[in-house]
């Protein structure tokens, strides 16, 4: 190796670039790994050979189909309630005659320094005192979906805007 060489490779594996190892190793043990191990055991059977038998047992199953439409319903709604509530407020940041924009700034990013189950636990005491005061009912207990979309609106609204 010549010297010019050299002197990079010492450049190159210092301190700071040795700050990354710890999350390397964490992300291959904690995510890429068990990612692995997830599409391995969807693809094998109880013997290791490869079959798509998992998969079609999942996909004939109406009940299987029933809960995918559910999904994907409760995700499109809430994914068009945050933008439609995110856009004015984003806009409203945007715009540079609106002096309170720290403010609104703050509103929004405060309760994302919680813990996701805590607001979502708050949330749910909040929504759930209102129901039963106003309508004598339980909204989590007689309206499940509507629950889940107003406290994932709720827990994803400061990403969308």
């Amino acid at each position: 190796m010549t010297k010019v060489v050299k002197h990079k490779m010492k450049k190159r594996f210092n301190f700071r670039s040795s700050l990354g190892i710890p999350f390397g190793v964490f992300m291959v043990l904690f995510v890429i790994f068990p990612l692995f191990l997830v599409l391995y055991f969807a693809f094998t059977d109880a013997n290791g050979a490869f079959t798509i038998n998992n998969w079609s047992t999942v996909f004939s199953n109406a009940q299987n189909w029933k809960v995918i439409g559910t999904t994907f319903i409760i995700a499109a709604t809430t994914t068009a309630i945050c933008l439609l509530i995110a856009y004015p407020i984003a806009y409203l940041l945007a715009n540079k005659k609106y002096n309170k924009n720290v403010i609104l700034v703050y509103i929004f990013l405060l309760p994302m320094w919680i813990n996701f189950v805590i607001r979502t636990i708050g949330l749910k005491a909040l929504v759930n005192g209102f129901t039963s005061a106003a309508f004598g009912y339980d909204i989590t207990a007689t309206h499940p979906i509507i629950a889940i979309i107003i406290g994932m609106v709720y827990d994803y609204l400061p990403f969308a805007i």
